[in-house]
């Protein structure tokens, strides 16, 4: 039998480089980031139900399935008297304090919408799932640094 050189990696190593390939890190973060929105989604329409507001809850939308990525946040909710709540999700298996990326499209619209903008923090999301927010001004609540920059030509 025609013996080839993927057939000659060891289990072990091969589990190891999926483990730092970054399409299947990638891939991975992408699917996370996504149950933990949902998860958000569905914390806000049921905390306004219990509210009294199944008005505001079927009004709840998931912005990052709904109109893509771009829009500086992920749910629109609303707190109990009507106003806009725009959530940016940051979710992780790990703990509180594991550090995160937050886009500049994200931080401008912290900046320009205050009072309506928080980044909802979900952690400990594979076993016993918790959220709190952290309002803006975020250089107050976390340590911001650049951490990628765009290369052009020209």
């Amino acid at each position: 039998p025609l013996v080839t050189a993927e057939d000659r990696i060891p289990e072990r190593l091969r589990r190891l480089v999926l483990k730092f390939d970054p399409a299947e890190r990638d891939r991975r973060n992408r699917s996370l980031g996504r149950a933990g929105e949902e998860f958000v989604v569905d914390l806000e329409r049921r905390v306004l139900i219990a509210a009294g507001r199944s008005d505001l809850a079927h009004r709840v939308r998931w912005i990052a399935v709904e109109e893509g990525d771009g829009a500086g946040y992920d749910v629109l909710s609303f707190d109990p008297i009507g106003r806009e709540r725009l959530l940016e999700v940051k979710t992780t298996n790990g703990s509180a304090r594991t550090p995160f990326f937050l886009t500049r499209n994200e931080r401008a619209l912290a900046a320009e919408r205050p009072a309506d903008w928080r980044i909802y923090r979900v952690h400990l999301f594979s076993s016993e799932p918790r959220v709190f927010g952290i309002a803006p001004p975020l250089e107050q609540a976390v340590n911001l640094r650049p951490e990628t920059w765009r290369a052009s030509f020209g």
